[in-house]
């Protein structure tokens, strides 16, 4: 669309009459940016890829920390055997202070295990660790954490080769699990 021209400025035709006409003011252009229209499904997309993203994201972060509480717990299960191994008794230890990696005493937990008063031991990814039971000839070490309002369990014993996940589907995360809670 041409814009108007004002009355004065427009050319006589050649067939010698003077039309003019009426000025009407200058048409409006449009002026540079978005529309409301469109702006509203910039968000619209960016709110799906978001429900998608950050659930996926979350459990991401959340499989990484139980990754590092299974190593948690594989350390501990070779300081029980090693614990085992070396005590006169032949018993594992009783709480989580007795084991080398987890002693915060000089030396006095892992001659004395009654001397020893840490009975849980904390991973950086939240989790917490402790011995559940001990005798001669078992034991049970758990890690666990709340993610989500789940609780998320870990454990292993004497004789499993890795350790085994009590509730798999805690550390799972899904965009209505954020929004209500549930």
């Amino acid at each position: 669309m041409r814009p108007c021209k004002d009355a004065s400025s427009e050319a006589t035709p050649s067939d010698g009459t003077n039309r003019t006409r009426l000025h009407r003011g200058p048409v409006p252009s449009r002026s540079p940016g978005f529309s409301l229209v469109e702006l509203m499904v910039v968000v619209a997309i960016c709110s799906i890829l978001a429900s998608v993203a950050i659930p996926a994201y979350t459990n991401y972060v959340n499989r990484s920390m139980q990754t590092d509480a299974f190593g948690v717990l594989m350390l501990a299960q070779q300081e029980q055997e090693a614990f085992w191994s070396d005590s006169a008794n032949h018993v594992y230890a009783n709480t989580i202070g007795c084991l080398p990696s987890f002693c915060d005493e000089a030396g006095d937990c892992l001659t004395d295990c009654s001397a020893c008063g840490k009975t849980s031991h904390q991973t950086p990814g939240g989790y917490n660790i402790s011995v559940i039971s001990a005798n001669a000839n078992s034991f049970r070490i758990e890690a666990g954490k709340d993610v989500n309002g789940s609780a998320d369990t870990i454990f292993i014993t004497e004789s499993a080769t890795s350790p085994t996940i009590k509730n798999p589907d805690a550390i799972k995360s899904s965009i209505l699990q954020m929004v209500f809670g549930h």
